[in-house]
């Protein structure tokens, strides 16, 4: 029997007509992805980038607000003339990544600039895109105000406030280490008095006592601390003790203040020594009570300092110990001080000097002998005209100075330097 055999379906080939129309919607759909990607859309071309606010005040933390269109994240770029925020705690760091949109990420504004970029580079491909932050005048919003320490001198230094000839054994030094006690305990901090026979060769007749006022402020790491003090004894030769020490007391009490509430890595410790004119035997002494699993990154000393530019003194950050001159032994606390006085404060380089010495007069030298590098802050120093001498008033520091609005702006300088390298050294693994 004949079988029959159905016919084989035919091919239809493509008609060239039909590959130029298909060609043309892939083409249509690929500009149309590259043009306005969507978020799941790999490395997306170009993408609208914008942060809010576009102003900030500065000397405080603002909270910014990064968007990159399609939800990516991206790379953040500051300019020294801010300190990034992030959990809460300063961050040296001058990039960061971020790994969606919208961001937010808290930065802190220089005072003294007028404005600050930032550059962001959106993850995949993309151009960065630079935005210009103004900076707005803070007024009394700064972290830290140089008025304010202006005041409690003011206060400290009063004939009648009983705080006066605050030398090593008088009456006078145990009432201000209780005004300044309780001036930290005020602030939240963990306070204490430490007391110490002064030692007047082998015996001190008068049986005088060395105090020191401590203030702790934790931080998440107990075991690593930044250390800031001044001595708020005088010389016997003098009856305010205005700038020696008066001044740097009243800096340090100040910045205790300002950084009570503000989260660090660090530990931070302000102690006020005396016994510093009887050849800093208050500092002597701490740095013994310091614990043995405790490293301590840097030691900021206060001595005669807050007479700067604008006043007619050059500033100085001494840093030490300084042993070789022909040797930065300390290029990493250099460098960051550096960054705190010129980088971020813009403060002129003719008027304020950063630089390794090995000047030996106070209490940073204490800290050596544990091994602790130090930053020596030094305004006004030999060259003061009140200097050991009655004649270091209130008034006195008000006229070398030209004037209050000098004094407070002078001081506020210092303020900020202290500042700034606190918060720049929390971010330091230490020590320095």
């Amino acid at each position: 029997m004949a079988m029959t055999v159905p016919d084989r379906p035919r091919t239809r080939r493509p008609r060239p007509l039909t590959i130029v129309v298909v060609g043309v919607i892939v083409l249509i759909v690929a500009a149309a992805l590259l043009a306005t990607p969507p978020a799941w859309f790999p490395n997306a071309g170009p993408a609208a980038v914008s942060i809010e606010p576009t102003e900030a005040p500065g000397g405080q933390v603002t909270m910014f607000t990064i968007t990159v269109a399609g939800g990516r994240g991206g790379r953040l770029s500051l300019e020294t003339t801010a300190i990034a925020i992030e959990g809460g705690m300063a961050r040296s760091e001058l990039n960061w990544s971020f790994p969606r949109s919208p961001w937010s990420i808290g930065l802190l504004p220089s005072p003294f600039a007028n404005s600050t970029n930032l550059t962001v580079q959106p993850a995949g491909a993309g151009p960065a895109t630079r935005i210009a932050v103004t900076v707005t005048p803070a007024g009394t919003g700064q972290l830290v105000d140089g008025g304010e320490a202006l005041d409690r001198e003011r206060r400290l230094t009063d004939p009648a406030s009983g705080y006066i000839r605050r030398v090593t054994g008088h009456p006078n030094l145990e009432r201000a280490a209780r005004f300044f006690e309780g001036e930290f305990r005020s602030f939240g901090l963990e306070t204490r008095l430490d007391r110490y026979p002064l030692s007047a060769g082998l015996l001190d007749p008068w049986g005088r006592v060395v105090v020191n006022v401590v203030a702790t402020k934790w931080g998440a790491d107990r075991s690593r601390w930044i250390v800031l003090g001044a001595h708020f004894d005088s010389a016997s030769t003098t009856i305010q003790g205005a700038y020696d020490d008066g001044l740097g007391s009243n800096i340090v009490v100040t910045l205790a203040k300002s950084l009570a509430a503000v989260e660090t890595n660090h530990t931070i410790v302000f102690v006020l020594f005396s016994g510093e004119e009887e050849g800093l035997q208050g500092s002597e002494e701490y740095v013994k009570t310091i614990p043995s699993d405790v490293t301590v990154t840097a030691y900021l000393n206060h001595d005669m300092v807050g007479i700067n530019w604008p006043a007619p003194f050059t500033f100085h950050a001494l840093i030490g110990p300084d042993e070789d001159d022909t040797v930065v032994e300390h290029p990493e606390l250099v460098n960051l001080t550096f960054r705190a006085v010129h980088d971020f404060l813009g403060l002129p380089r003719e008027e304020f000097n950063v630089t390794e010495h090995p000047r030996t007069r106070s209490d940073h030298v204490s800290f050596w002998s544990i091994g602790t590098s130090t930053v020596n802050f030094k305004g006004g120093m030999d060259a003061y005209p009140g200097y050991h001498t009655p004649d270091d008033t209130f008034d006195n520091i008000v006229q070398v100075s030209g004037g209050e609005d000098v004094l407070r702006q002078s001081i506020h300088h210092q303020l900020w330097i202290s500042v700034a390298s606190i918060l720049l050294l929390d971010d330091s693994p230490g020590p320095m």
